[in-house]
C-alpha cells in the first residue's frame, strides 16, 4: 500500500517494531516528484544497485541504539538531497557518516563497530570535487548537530526524523533539488511519524519549522516548536533548541523523565 494513498492508518494501533517500520519504508511505491531513499535506486546519482539497502542499513544502525534511550525526538520538514537522500539518516549528511565533517563523526551516529557507507556516485560529473571526494554536506544538519554537541547532549538520546519522510524534489530542477512538501503529502504521510512516536514513546517531541508543527498537530501529538534554521533563522533556532535541550538535561539530572507522547494532545 502506498504511503500517499493511506492517511492515518495507525489510528488505534499498537507498538510497532523497528523491523516492521523499516519494512514499511522499503515497501513504499514510487510517486511523482518524490524519491524514497530506502526503496528506490537512482541510476544516475546512486553509486550502484545496493544503494537502497545501504541506506536502510544506515538508518537501522542509527535508530536501533536509540531505542529505550532517546529523550528527544526532533521532527523536521522533509528529506533533502544533501542529507538523508544519500546518507539514509534524517538530518545527517554523507560527510558525517564518512567522518569527514568537522564536528560530527560516525561515533555520534551508530554504536561502536557499526559501519556506515555513502550511496552517492563519487564519479558523477554533476558533483563538484569536494562532493565527489567527501560526499554531500547539509547546512541544516550541521546547525542542528552543532547545537546538540555544543550543549554536551548525548547524541544517542536524540532522534531526528521528518514529518514527510521521503525526498520531495522539483521535477523541473531534477533529482538534486528540494521542494517543500504539500499539506496533502504531509497529511498522507503522518503514519510514519506516528510510528516513530510509538518507537520512542517517552521522548519529548520538538517540531523544527512550521510544516512539522502542522503535521504533529494533525496527529494530536504533544510537542514544542522551534524555528527552522533555514532562511536566516539559525540564531533563533539555536537559542530555542538549546533551551529545550537544557531543560530536559536538568530534568534528567534530577531524576525526571519526559512525558509519554502516546495519545497526547498538544
Amino acid at each position: 500500500m502506498s504511503l500517499l494513498a493511506a492517511p492515518h492508518v495507525l489510528e488505534g494501533s499498537r507498538m510497532v517494531s523497528l523491523s516492521r517500520f523499516l519494512s514499511l519504508l522499503e515497501a513504499e511505491k514510487r510517486v511523482e516528484a518524490v524519491f524514497n531513499p530506502w526503496a528506490e535506486f537512482d541510476r544516475v546519482y546512486d553509486i550502484d544497485g545496493r544503494a537502497p539497502a545501504i541506506r536502510r542499513q544506515n538508518l537501522e544502525g542509527y535508530l536501533r541504539p536509540r531505542l529505550g534511550r532517546a529523550r528527544h525526538l526532533l521532527i523536521a520538514e522533509g528529506v533533502g538531497y544533501q542529507g538523508a537522500r544519500f546518507s539514509g539518516i534524517p538530518l545527517t549528511s554523507e560527510r558525517m557518516i564518512l567522518g569527514r565533517h568537522p564536528v560530527v563523526r560516525p561515533i555520534h551516529l551508530v554504536s561502536e563497530g557499526e559501519s556506515l557507507a555513502r550511496t552517492s556516485n563519487p564519479h558523477h560529473p554533476g558533483l563538484n570535487a569536494r562532493q565527489q571526494r567527501d560526499g554531500f554536506a547539509e547546512p541544516t544538519a550541521t546547525i542542528l548537530w552543532e547545537v546538540i554537541l555544543t550543549n554536551r547532549i548525548n547524541p544517542f538520546e536524540v532522534v531526528c526524523w521528518n514529518i514527510f519522510p521521503l525526498h520531495p524534489y522539483d521535477p523541473k530542477k531534477g533529482a538534486l533539488s528540494n521542494r517543500t512538501p504539500t499539506k496533502g503529502e504531509i497529511e498522507r504521510a503522518t503514519r510514519y511519524t506516528a510510528m516513530m512516536i510509538e518507537l520512542f514513546p517517552t521522548a519529548q517531541i520538538t517540531a523544527v519549522g512550521a510544516k512539522a508543527d502542522w503535521g504533529l498537530k494533525l496527529l494530536g501529538a504533544a510537542h514544542r516548536s522551534v524555528a527552522h534554521p533555514a532562511n536566516g533563522h539559525k540564531r533563533q533556532f539555536s537559542i530555542q533548541l538549546t533551551k529545550i535541550l537544557g531543560e530536559e538535561h536538568v530534568r534528567a539530572r534530577h531524576g525526571g523523565s519526559a512525558t509519554t507522547n502516546r495519545g497526547c494532545g498538544r
